[in-house]
Parts: C-alpha cells; structure tokens; sequence
C-alpha cells in the first residue's frame, strides 16, 4: 500500500514535470535581443571631435584661455602668446566635449533657480568650441547638484538646463586651470 502510494507520487510528479515541459515549448519565447536604456545621453550627439579647431573656457572671475587649431602645422596653440599645446591634451578635451554626458534636464529656470543653480556670470564657468565649419557651442557650468555627482549647465541657447556629469567637467576644468598655469608662465619674461 505504501508502495502504491510512492508510485502514484512519483508519477504524479512526472506528469506534472512534462506538463511544464509542454508548456514551456509551446509558449512563445522572449527576444534574445535585449533593448537597454542608455544611462547617459550626449549633450551633443552630432559633434565630431575631429571638426572643433578652438576652444576657449573662462572661468568667474574672467580668466581663462583659447586655444585654437594651427592648420598650417596641425598643432595646438595658446591664442594670447602662440605657444604650443599638448595635442594629446585637447584630443581628450575635444572628446570630452563631444561625448558630454547628461543624465537629465530639468525646465527653463527662473532668475531665482539660475542664481541657486550658479547659472550666472559672477558664478560659472564658461566654456565654448567652434568647428571647422564655424558652429559654436557653449557652455554656462554652473554648480555641483545636491548629490555632487554632476553640475548644472547651460547648453547653447537650449532654454533647459542639463544635469551634467561631474568628472567631464572636473576634467575640462583641470585641464584649463593647468593650461592657464602653463600660459602664463610662457608669456612672462
């Protein structure tokens, strides 16, 4: 009797087994292709890096520098003395540029939001490239989001404001304020 019942509980559990395995076979199976959201999107996606022949950023207090393309030579140079930059270094600010990412934005500010988003000249950086073809763009960097993780930007003459990652900036910054250094140092006798 207990045997019977063994076997009714293994055949039970076999047929439910192969059950499922109908089931499975007949349900319609899920794409292989998996659709994944991008965490970042590119403040400008068109830009080739390779297109941008200047860049100049200023910092709050009005100091900063240019740097443009010499196409005669294919070099970097600072605009005020004509010394020559890292080319490498730009290679990485213009990538950084083109590739800038941001995690969302936010409505067009008020007067109010854009003085506690440090979207004014007395508290921003300012950065800017022109292309070959002689598109500008601009950016007004402003200060770090409550998290510290991005910045407030203006973008162009985008009415909104872009959360945009930290370390593109820091790094764009980084890099100004050592070829700021390097600038004036080349330029005092």
């Amino acid at each position: 009797m207990k045997r019977n019942r063994s076997l009714i509980f293994l055949a039970g559990i076999f047929l439910a087994l192969v059950v499922i395995s109908l089931i499975v076979q007949i349900a319609p199976q899920a794409s292989s292709q998996i659709s994944a959201t991008p965490f970042y999107h590119r403040v400008y996606p068109e830009l080739d890096p390779a297109t941008i022949t200047a860049i100049r950023v200023i910092d709050s207090e009005g100091e900063g520098i240019t740097l443009r393309l010499d196409t005669t030579n294919e070099r970097w140079v600072y605009e005020a003395t004509g010394a020559i930059f890292s080319t490498d270094v730009v290679d990485n600010m213009t990538m950084t540029l083109s590739l800038l990412p941001y995690l969302q934005t936010l409505p067009a500010p008020t007067e109010a939001e854009l003085r506690s988003y440090g979207l004014t000249q007395d508290q921003a950086l300012f950065v800017a490239a022109v292309t070959e073809e002689g598109q500008s763009h601009a950016l007004l960097i402003g200060l770090l989001t409550p998290s510290e993780t991005s910045y407030y930007v203006l973008v162009d003459e985008r009415p909104e404001v872009y959360i945009v990652e930290r370390a593109a900036i820091d790094y764009i910054a980084a890099v100004t304020r050592s070829a700021y250094g390097e600038a004036r140092a080349t330029s005092t006798p």
